[in-house]
């Protein structure tokens, strides 16, 4: 109910324009109704459409990188000529110290766009993703987690939703993702300190604020790298996400 007649989202969106919920809500019906449903080839029109001259679609980095996941979901070839556009365009965009500005803040835009480019193919040795996932690596902080911020909040005019539950989840998926060899103190002060993040309810975040998007990644990741070991805790938060998803069928606005 919330497409709008030329395939895009009516969702709103605060800085990330309408980009961002088209590319979340293309992914969700890719997998939903499949890759022939026709909403979910007027959604994939729609973003083609919408790229610039320059490769971006969107907003700069963010929306691009999450664009080039949607796409793919869709069925978009990995070689097509729009996929590889917004590739070079990231890969312009990349800052000398190997992260990516962009509305969402760069913690979470650069994970984004190594998520992005690795399911292109560019391979984890690259001169793009290697000083990415290192610039990534170096922001682990004492405690496991991996950088420092608080959310949701705006620094600067970038939205930032992902707390740092969150944004240590999808840099242990992008490690996994990328298949890059870390140091397994790595892995496991993370692990560690995300599976001490649960709340005794279930979910991620804190006992005021559970937050959905938290407890989304933190299972995948727990899923990911321990399987069955962490079946008691996985259990917990997808019980927790099923008890608490809104009559509407959404899961609220983080913000």
């Amino acid at each position: 109910e919330l497409r709008r007649p030329d395939g895009g989202w009516r969702l709103p969106q605060r800085d990330g324009g309408v980009v961002y919920p088209g590319t979340c809500g293309l992914s969700s019906l890719a997998t939903l109704e499949g890759r022939p449903s026709p909403t979910v080839q007027a959604s994939r029109q729609w973003l083609i459409g919408i790229q610039s001259e320059e490769g971006s679609i969107g907003d700069g980095a963010s929306t691009t990188a999450s664009a080039i996941m949607s796409l793919l979901d869709a069925g978009e070839p990995p070689d097509s000529p729009f996929l590889r556009k917004a590739a070079l365009y990231l890969k312009r965009t990349q800052t000398a110290e190997g992260y990516w500005n962009g509305w969402m803040g760069p913690e979470l835009t650069t994970l984004y766009c190594i998520q992005a480019l690795t399911r292109l193919g560019e391979p984890a040795t690259s001169k793009t993703i290697q000083p990415a996932i290192s610039w990534v690596l170096g922001k682990q902080k004492q405690d496991g987690s991996f950088f420092d911020v608080s959310a949701p909040a705006v620094r600067a005019g970038e939205v930032i939703a992902a707390t740092a539950i969150g944004l240590t989840a999808l840099t242990l998926l992008c490690i996994a993702d990328t298949g890059i060899k870390v140091e397994p103190q790595i892995l496991d002060k993370a692990l560690n300190w995300l599976i001490a993040k649960q709340q005794p309810d279930g979910s991620w975040g804190t006992p005021e604020n559970p937050n959905p998007f938290d407890t989304v990644m933190a299972v995948q990741v727990l899923f990911t790298f321990k399987g069955l070991e962490a079946k008691q805790s996985v259990g917990k938060g997808v019980e927790w996400l099923l008890n608490n998803q809104r009559p509407n069928g959404s899961w609220g606005d983080l913000m």
